[in-house]
């Protein structure tokens, strides 16, 4: 008959530890990120942010309370803070975590086009349209108004409408 010393007993415990010490130091580097590029003018992303006007809410001024908030909204690992409303503050209203594909799509120079009261980025109307990405921006950038960037069909010219003669 084998005795253990105990530590078998008290391995799924250390596990837990250690995932949560994960989360931990993960929510943590994320909470000094988001401060800094707000408020560190010597930060290289403080033009994007601070500079902008964007600040951290009050109510997060811990981390105690920022690692609250976090688990309680859907903090999963792979995850990333998003800003809902660009151009406004980190605050527990405004922010939601969300795949690096979405956050990529919420960027302050991303364009959305409105169509019919919807409006989506050119990435969501390519899916939806089943275009291209780049036909419907080059349709954007030389200048074609909203319903025509999406509504007209793919032209075998690269997406531009025929020359008058």
């Amino acid at each position: 008959m084998s005795r253990s010393c105990g530590c078998l007993g008290t391995r799924p415990n250390q596990d837990v530890e250690l995932d949560a010490k994960r989360v931990k130091d993960k929510l943590h580097n994320v909470f000094r990120a988001m401060h800094n590029r707000c408020e560190n003018s010597n930060d290289q992303r403080y033009h994007r942010y601070g500079a902008r006007g964007i600040k951290v809410c009050d109510e997060w001024s811990t981390f105690q309370s920022f690692y609250d908030w976090a688990l309680s909204n859907g903090y999963a690992e792979g995850l990333t803070i998003d800003r809902i409303e660009n151009d406004e503050d980190y605050t527990p209203d405004n922010c939601r975590w969300v795949s690096n594909k979405v956050q990529a799509q919420n960027k302050e120079d991303t364009v959305k086009v409105e169509v019919d009261g919807e409006s989506h980025t050119l990435e969501e109307w390519a899916t939806i349209t089943g275009m291209k990405r780049a036909t419907l921006a080059n349709r954007y950038y030389s200048g074609w108004d909203a319903d025509r960037i999406v509504k007209t069909p793919k032209l075998h010219n690269g997406g531009h409408p025929p020359k008058n003669k």
